[in-house]
This record gives structure tokens, sequence and C-alpha cells, in this order.
């Protein structure tokens, strides 16, 4: 994860990706970006999301738009030409995060995109969902329409034309409506969840919820990074939860030995395989670790 020297393009992946756009470009096509990740996420390293989305601004004309998944929930994200002045002229490209079938965050869930054949720009997008609490879900899930953007948004800002593009500054004015009608914002946060979770996002919560919409570039996403390691902890279970993206099972097992009771039933357990000598052991002053003296 960090390196003495960091490298601004890892196995010239940037490079390969302005070769694409640039041949797309010459030869007047127009394109999808596909990613896992989104690149305005807390966990997107800075360098890194600010040169991915200099090349989203260089080749806007040739990107029709973007998306992503990894988090699990129903959201978006807008890349602007000035981050300091975000406005409906500003905005330039609009990155769609989809949410998942996987139900132990929320109801499965699928998009459905409306494609101008031309352009490949998005006309409007619908999302189905299954209810995990009906009782027929095991055996018989029923899809139901969840919303769609035009229907939802659309109307309410005058944009229902089967074929007008839902183009960033479009996105843009969604959020700007997210700031002046918290009724919707509050609808927008339910779905967000899958129709999961219901809980309200007022006060800074919904202040930094806005700011991550309007940050395709993760150093603008309002996120505050606390030093130390986080175990996110479900207070009213006991059970320790992490990313269904996250591959690593370090989380659960380390925080199982995060307090005091964690740190003495390991103690024991070491001593019980290796006897209490182990309780003595000291490193050596000159030990060293693959060639690095400590």
């Amino acid at each position: 994860m960090y390196e003495k020297n960091w490298e601004s393009d890892p196995s010239g992946m940037f490079a390969w990706l302005v070769s694409q756009l640039q041949t797309a470009e010459t030869a007047g096509e127009r394109v999808w970006i596909l990613g896992h990740m989104p690149m305005g996420a807390s966990d997107a390293f800075h360098d890194a999301s600010y040169y991915f989305d200099l090349i989203i601004q260089r080749f806007d004309a040739t990107i029709a738009a973007v998306f992503y998944g990894h988090t699990h929930k129903d959201e978006f994200e807008l890349s602007y030409s000035d981050y300091t002045n975000q406005d409906f002229s500003t905005a330039t490209m609009m990155s769609y995060i989809a949410p998942a079938l996987t139900p132990t965050s929320g109801n499965p869930t699928f998009r459905v995109y409306d494609v101008d054949p031309v352009t490949f720009g998005i006309l409007d997008m619908t999302v189905y969902y299954a209810d995990i609490t009906s009782d027929t879900y095991q055996t018989n899930p029923t899809w139901e329409v969840l919303y769609s953007v035009k229907d939802t948004y659309g109307r309410l800002l005058g944009v229902t034309d089967t074929a007008a593009e839902l183009t960033p500054a479009f996105w843009h004015n969604v959020t700007a409506l997210f700031e002046s009608d918290d009724a919707v914002f509050q609808e927008y946060i339910g779905r967000k969840t899958r129709n999961y979770d219901t809980s309200a996002c007022t006060g800074t919560c919904k202040t930094a919820e806005i700011c991550q919409l309007r940050a395709a570039q993760s150093q603008y996403n309002c996120v505050s990074v606390k030093p130390g390691i986080n175990f996110k902890r479900d207070t009213t279970s006991g059970v320790v939860t992490a990313g269904e993206c996250d591959g690593s099972q370090a989380i659960p097992v380390l925080s199982s030995i995060a307090d005091l009771t964690g740190v003495q039933a390991l103690q024991d357990a070491l001593v019980s395989v290796l006897g209490s000598s182990i309780l003595n052991t000291t490193v050596p002053s000159n030990y060293t670790v693959y060639g690095a003296t400590i």
C-alpha cells in the first residue's frame, strides 16, 4: 500500500487509459468507463483520484458515463471543471454507483439503464428490488420497481422528455434539489440503502452526503480521516462489521482482541500452547527483519 518511491501511474494504467480514450476520440467514438471502486470514495488515494479525474476532464466529450460498484449503495459522484465553483455549468461527468444484489445490507437491487443508441448517453435509470422481508423471498422473490430517475427527479426539475439525456448538469441540479427540499433528500437516503434503512440524515450528515455526491476527486469528499485503527462495531449486537467488498478477515479477528478481555484470552491461548516462558520473551537489540536492523 505504501512505497518509499511512490508511483504516480502503477503498471501504466493511466497511460493505457489515455491511449484508449485518445483512440476513441480520434475515431469519433463515445465510450463508457467501468470500474469497481469509486475514485471519489474516502478510501481512494488523493493523487490517484486527482490524476484519474484529470483524464475524465480531458476526455469528457468522449466519455458518455462512468460506472462503479463497491459501496453496495445506490448513489453517484459528479466531476466538476472547477471544484471551488460547483454549479450545473461546471459539472462535467456523471459517475453512477450501483447498488448490489447482496442481501446483507439491504434489499437485493439491480438497475436498468435506458441508453441513447447514437450518443450512448444515459436517458433514464430504473431500479428494481426484491423485498427480503417477504414470505416468498427465499423461494420466489418478486422484483418491483423502486424508482426511476425521470419519474422521481425529472418531474421535479422539468426533465420528462424520454429522449433527454441525464447530463452532469441535471445531476448537479438533483443535488441542489436535495439542499432545498429535505423531503426529497430523505427519500434519496432511503433508496441509497435499497429501501432498507430509512433512518433520517440531517445536519452534518446531510451536508457531508451532498458533499460526497459532488466529489469525484477524493480530496473534496469532506471525509475526515482519523489516525489509528478503526474497528467498526455494531454496538447494539456486539457484532463486528466490515465493508462487503473487504476481502480480508483481519478486522473481525483483530477486533476480537481489541479490549482487555480479548488480550487476556490471547495471552492465555499462547501460554497453553507455547508455555509460560513465552511471556518473558524479549527481542534482541540487533534483531534483523529482511535485512533491516531494528
